[in-house]
């Protein structure tokens, strides 16, 4: 024995030896080298050694019995645990999971692909504001969420599991290992892997990331789309055939094409009914909408002509002025024409045939009718004309020709081929030559023909005159801009116009033929959106490939980890170090720097012979013990106190350090000697203290004991600050709490007077014997009971202590630790999210109701199909992230500490504590907290379920909806108003109307520009351009201005007869009255069906001019030998009127009428023109135009009649048969009038209303609503478990994170049950191995403790 601890065993003599000396021996051989073993081989004073079969020696006490022999042998080999899993990481999950990723997004490709087959999925009321519009955003939400917590439950396995991947690579530090957590918000789970270069976790967060994303993308994937559905096998009835009408020669097709030409050249009409463009097509019955959808169109393969009408501009024009007379001299493609006209001081214009043409240098001669012909203008203000050669030809084709369902409007023309059936217009007679329609064979005697040309060939010249006029700078500016190109543009898209009109009426012949067809419906489907199903399926497969990535490497990690118990226990890191001698460094109250700092430069990892975690530096089963096989639980914990292997000082002396993990040294101080176990020694002093070191002083006769945390030099400690400064100071080099009552703010402590009971201070790491007074006083008994952290000690003090670890009984005035708590369970951190979500939901509802005050939000560049449709789906779903993943990392950390919360309460069994675990699955959480009765776990399950809701109800909170917004003060300018134009005597506005009015009546035309209900003229105002910014459907300006309403006041005839039907003398005589006027005519007897109109001048009631006379509209029905009279006298109504003009195509759709106080003009009074008779007139023109009006109007009525079913022949049996179509024809011919007539030109600025109708953004108040009240009640239903978790954890004091190994091993460091427990059981054998205990938290050790039932100690 060396000299020096020989001395100071001597300087010892007389005092009586603790009775555990031998069994501190024993501690000590286990723990010292094998150089210091040898010091002391035998207990001194004859005292018995551990196992000894004397007995027990006087005073030795009853607590404390021998321990036996193989607490101090090493521990065996153990065979290697089995190595279970949890479910979501092994193999064939994942291969599942991988399966089902696949299967999904062949589904949706599958769901993709019938999507653009079929054209979407029918789905009634899909276009409601509401309803399916939120379900079609909503349910794919709620179909991706399985996904996500998938590989969120994997994501947090593998992160549970690293640490102690960590540990079977072997040689890692406490900070990449005890102290790993990988906890908070996903960015920070990402940097802190990419730090720790742990990709395995890294590319896991990264999936999760991944899979995040799929609820917005999956928001987007439905959606509503407008698609053509085909309707086939519809029986169409084909009216008419390719061929010439025999009739071509009355003109009367001609006639009503000019009509509707001229008018057309003047108004925005569009192209007549089964005219488009240069095409016309055969006439058939339009089917009703069949099917689902709206806006049908049907599609008819039928016969077309294509008429070209060939215009080009003069290669040489001459003028010349003779006085008198203007000639104009124009050559054209070997065709020369010479106009003659008089010399005027007003505008003129005209057609004729080009009767001089050449063809290979001889003249070619073709008939009237087939000839080309030359529109020629003159500007009397430039002295300048002008002249347009036109030469119309035509091609016969099969068509598809398309027909929109609601208006009747040709839409669509598509050739197939020219191989159509033989005909009288591609063979003979007319063999393919086009009538030029403006010039005929005037041989005929029938001065009602003669008069149909004469209004053809003034009213088609004449419509293109006033289109050019009615443009900036007239006709003036027409001629001299670009050589008349704009004049020519005019005049060949008029003509174009009209040939196709007369096409349509005069190349196809009455035939009936019922032909098959098909309706394609615009429909509103379900669509699979293109772009986000492809976005899902690759993140599909993005997740599924980082899936497989991340289970190969992870398994190749975690292959030598063999852990039989769920990691989240507290007992599982228990069952891994119950074995390992390191773990005493720690203890409760150690933060994260603390345990840091304890072990510092330690390397751990996984023995292979305990298969529990090690130090490098520390002997394997060098720990709190183990229970061998012949050692029951209850022998063990009756002995626990005295097997606890403190270190003996005494046995500890020497006087070297030694250069090794582990080694003792020693140091003298003023009052005696200063010894301790070093952690780790770097070099050799005696004056060295290190991190770790276990120091005691001897201080006549009292042992004062501390744990060195951070000290230079053992003389600085115990010489000159004294041993009172470590029990005191705040930074004291002993542990916290430990307290010497007899050296207590003395530098020396007195000496200790005999008898006086001792006490020992000790660290919360060892426990040393107690050191007797030099009299031979018996050891006093110590109490063993105990006080949970929250239950006052009374209630326990007949408890048995099971863990009677030197610790647990000998701090008693230990320092409560400090309470840390994760930042996402702090109140002020709780109190933010609930704040901010009664903000949102208030933000919500804000929203809503400025979406319905200011009608939604303008969207640009809107397609229904995509884009916005997707970002509105998403956008919401993506905000939803945070709210969610807050209060699921709440959950978390809630779900983490609860075990510890219920040991703070004591008396809590196994299941319920040490071996409970709230972070395996929100189904058994919801089970287990419930069967338990812990409310607070169950209801922040709860509100992680609620939670859930939020990103389907975002998904639908924004939607899009067709508004009407009103946007009033618009400036506008009035270009007409109320008065009666100058030049109405030129009658070209009355040609113009009966035009117009003769079509429509066989065409079914709407209302021209400005003309409502076929009555009102409204005064005309310049319609600003329809806005092309945002998805607008509709645009309507509203203006207050002035309204002529014509009224035809038709009736028909009091008495009506034929007086005279011999055929013989060629003529027929017609007799009839009305309102006491009588009237005589005759007509001309032609076997064929007549028709007219007179002025009812012979009436001495009716004494006024003749445009203001009534007039007398007949039709002679030559089947039924019947004739028909009806009487008009028209007049109008003057009223101020609200009107509202669709901004695209210019026509009225609404107009309210005000009162009649209309400003005074010219008007007001005035009585109506009839419109068909008037003053007299020299000009030939004028002359030829009043012909064509009075033509035209009879026309249209006998036309109305022929389209009625039976024809003219069964509307003469009814007795007011033609009353319908005479009042509707004529008076629209009146309003047409009326809008050119009564109002004048003007230049005023107005202010109106600009109503738009847009597809915009609105807050679905339905899903706002339930997104608020979801909101709200998460909100409510947190913070009640909040104050209630706050409550239950107030005696929960926890420095270190218990998601780290290090935190949960600092609450059991010092315990004695963990000895039950050791690597490789499994739940069972930890639920047997600890059943029928109670555990809690002591209120002086503040560690775990454990007690046995039924009177075991």
């Amino acid at each position: 024995m060396p000299p020096k601890v020989q001395r100071f065993l001597d300087s010892l003599k007389g005092t009586s030896r603790p009775p555990s000396y031998g069994h501190q021996l024993s501690a000590y051989n286990e723990y010292a080298s094998d150089d210091t073993k040898t010091l002391i081989q035998e207990p001194p004073y004859g005292m018995p050694s551990a196992g000894s079969s004397k007995g027990t020696p006087i005073g030795y006490p009853p607590e404390y019995p021998p321990v036996p022999e193989y607490a101090s042998d090493r521990a065996p080999q153990r065979p290697r645990p089995k190595q279970v899993l949890p479910t979501v990481l092994k193999t064939w999950y994942l291969i599942l999971i991988i399966i089902w990723i696949f299967v999904l997004g062949f589904f949706i490709q599958y769901l993709l692909y019938l999507s653009q087959k079929h054209g979407g999925f029918v789905v009634p009321n899909l276009d409601d504001f509401g309803g399916l519009n939120y379900f079609k955003s909503a349910i794919p939400v709620v179909l991706a969420m399985p996904i996500i917590g998938v590989f969120t439950s994997i994501d947090g396995a593998i992160v549970a599991l690293h640490p102690y991947v960590a540990f079977a690579e072997g040689g890692v530090s406490a900070e990449r290992s005890l102290l790993l957590h990988y906890a908070g918000s996903r960015h920070q789970i990402m940097f802190k892997a990419w730090r720790n270069r742990h990709y395995v976790v890294l590319f896991s967060s990264v999936t999760c990331v991944i899979a995040m994303t799929l609820q917005p993308l999956a928001s987007g994937i439905l959606a509503s789309r407008g698609v053509g559905v085909t309707v086939p096998n519809i029986p169409v009835q084909s009216q008419k055939s390719l061929g010439m009408i025999p009739d071509a020669n009355t003109l009367e097709t001609f006639l009503a094409a000019a009509g509707y030409a001229s008018a057309a050249a003047i108004q925005p009409l569009g192209s007549s009914p089964f005219t488009l463009g240069e095409w016309a097509v055969a006439q058939f019955t339009i089917p009703s909408q069949q099917g689902v959808g709206f806006n049908g169109t049907v599609n008819v393969p039928t016969t077309a002509i294509e008429t070209d009408a060939g215009c080009g501009t003069p290669d040489t024009f001459n003028a010349s002025d003779s006085g008198t007379n203007l000639t104009f001299t124009a050559t054209w493609s070997g065709c020369q024409a010479i106009i003659t006209t008089p010399d005027s001081t007003i505008d003129q214009f005209g057609v004729q045939p080009v009767t001089l043409c050449q063809g290979n240098g001889t003249l070619l001669i073709q008939e009237t009718q087939f000839q080309p012909v030359v529109f020629w203008f003159y500007s009397a203000t430039l002295k300048q004309g002008n002249v347009v050669f036109c030469h119309p030809t035509s091609v016969a084709w099969n068509v598809i020709a398309s027909v929109d369902l609601n208006s009747g409007n040709l839409v669509d023309v598509t050739p197939l081929d020219q191989n159509v059936s033989s005909n009288n217009f591609t063979g003979p007679p007319v063999n393919g030559q086009t009538y030029n329609g403006v010039q005929f064979d005037t041989s005929s005697d029938d001065a009602t023909v003669q008069a149909r040309a004469i209004a053809i060939q003034s009213a088609l010249p004449g419509a293109i005159f006033r289109a050019a006029r009615e443009t900036p700078g007239g006709l003036a500016g027409m001629i001299s801009t670009d050589s008349g190109q704009p004049l020519f543009d005019l005049t060949n898209r008029t003509y174009s116009q009209f040939l196709a009109t007369a096409a349509q009426t005069t190349y196809f012949f009455d035939d009936q033929e019922t032909i098959n067809s098909n309706i394609v419906n615009w429909e509103l489907r379900l669509w699979v959106y293109p772009v986000g199903a492809f976005s899902f399926q690759a993140h599909l497969i993005a997740i599924a490939v980082l899936a497989i990535f991340v289970h190969i490497n992870h398994r190749k990690a975690r292959k030598d980890v063999y852990i039989s118990t769920d990691t989240a226990l507290i007992a599982a890191a228990i069952t891994m170090t119950s074995e390992s001698s390191w773990t005493k460094v720690l203890s409760a109250g150690d933060d994260e720097a603390a345990v840091a700092r304890k072990l510092k430069g330690k390397r751990f990892g996984i023995s292979k012979r305990t298969w529990q975690i090690v130090a490098e530096d520390d002997e394997e089963g060098g720990g709190r013990g183990y229970v061998g096989a012949h050692e029951d639980r209850a022998s063990l914990l009756s002995h626990a106190e005295s097997s606890g292997k403190g270190i003996d000082p005494w046995e500890r002396m020497i006087d070297r350090v030694v250069e090794a993990r582990g080694g003792v040294r020693k140091g003298k101080g003023r009052e005696g000697m200063v010894w301790g176990h070093a952690a780790k020694v770097r070099k050799r002093s005696k004056n060295t203290a290190n991190e770790g070191d276990v120091a005691a002083v001897q201080v006549e006769g009292a042992l004062v004991l501390g744990h060195v945390t951070k000290v230079k030099g053992v003389w600085d400690i115990f010489g000159e600050r004294g041993p009172d400064s470590l029990a005191s100071a705040p930074n004291s080099d002993m542990v916290p709490g430990m307290v010497d009552n007899h050296g207590a703010g003395h530098a020396s402590p007195p000496p200790l007077s005999p008898g006086l009971e001792q006490k020992i201070i000790h660290s919360g790491q060892r426990h040393l014997p107690k050191r007797h007074n030099h009299t031979r006083n018996p050891i006093p008994k110590l109490s063993y009971s105990t006080s949970y952290a929250s239950v006052p000690t009374s209630e326990h003090d007949a408890m048995p202590l099971l863990a009677r670890s030197g610790s647990q009984v000998q701090e008693e005035n230990m320092h409560r630790p400090r309470q840390i708590v994760s930042l996402f369970l702090k109140s002020w951190f709780i109190f933010l999210i609930v704040v901010g979500m009664i903000l949102l939901a208030g933000v919500v509802e804000t929203v809503l109701y400025l979406s319905q005050k200011n009608l939604g939000w303008q969207l640009y560049d809107f397609s229904d199909f995509g884009g916005i449709n997707f970002l509105k789906s998403s956008i919401p779903v993506v905000l939803t992230f945070p709210i969610t993943m807050l209060w699921m990392t709440v959950d978390q950390e809630m779900a983490k500490l609860h075990p510890f919360v219920v040991l703070s309460k004591g008396n809590a069994p196994g299941p319920q504590s040490v071996l409970l675990d709230y972070t395996s699955g929100r189904v058994h959480t919801l089970m287990k907290s419930f069967q338990y009765r812990h409310w607070v776990i169950f209801f922040s399950s709860v509100v992680c379920l609620a939670n859930l809701s939020l990103s389907p109800l975002a998904s639908s909170l924004l939607t899009t909806r067709n508004t009407m917004i009103l946007e009033t003060g618009v400036p506008l300018t009035s270009i007409k108003t109320l008065g009666l134009v100058p030049d109405y005597s030129s009658l070209e506005f009355f040609v113009a109307a009966s035009g117009y009015a003769s079509a429509a009546a066989i065409h079914n035309l709407t209302d021209p520009p400005f003309l409502f209900k076929g009555s009102w003229a409204i005064a005309e105002w310049d319609i600003p351009p329809p806005s092309k910014i945002g998805a607008i459907s509709n645009q309507t300006v509203f203006l207050n201005t002035t309204g002529v309403e014509s009224i035809s006041n038709c009736q028909v005839a009091d008495s009506e007869m034929v007086i005279d039907d011999d055929t013989s003398s060629g003529n027929i005589t017609i007799s009839g009255s009305w309102s006491g006027c009588n009237i005589t005519f005759q007509v001309t007897d032609t076997e064929s069906d007549q028709y007219g109109v007179l002025p009812l001048n012979n009436c001495n009631q009716f004494q006024q001019p003749p445009q203001y006379q009534p007039v007398i509209f007949y039709v002679y029905s030559f089947l039924n030998r019947v004739i028909k009279l009806t009487f008009c006298q028209p007049s109008l109504q003057l009223s101020n009127v609200e009107a509202g003009v669709d901004m695209h195509t210019g026509l009225v759709n609404s107009v309210i009428i005000g009162d009649s106080n209309v400003p005074e003009s010219n008007v007001t009074g005035l009585p109506a023109f009839n419109g068909i008779t008037f003053i007299p007139n020299p000009d030939p023109y004028i002359n030829a135009r009043s012909l064509s009006t009075q033509t035209a109007i009879p026309f249209a009525i006998y036309q109305g009649a022929t389209v009625q079913p039976g024809g003219v022949s069964a509307v003469a049996q009814l007795d007011d048969g033609f009353l319908n179509i005479t009042n509707t024809v004529y008076t629209r011919f009146l309003a047409l009038a009326a809008k050119s007539v009564y109002f004048v030109g003007t230049d005023e600025s107005v202010t109106g209303e600009i109503a738009t109708y847009e597809t915009r953004l609105w807050v679905n108040p339905l899903a706002a609503h339930a997104f608020s009240a979801a909101l709200i009640f998460i909100a409510v239903l947190a913070s009640i478990t909040h104050i209630a978790h706050r409550r239950a954890r107030q005696h929960v004091y926890l420095s270190c994170s218990t998601s780290t190994i290090a935190g949960v091993l600092s609450m059991t460091s010092h315990s004695q049950f963990p000895k039950l427990l050791h690597a490789g059981m499994d739940e069972d054998d930890l639920h047997n191995a600890l059943k029928g205990m109670r555990f809690g938290i002591s209120a002086k050790s503040w560690q775990v403790t454990a007690r046995g039932e039924g009177g075991v100690a």
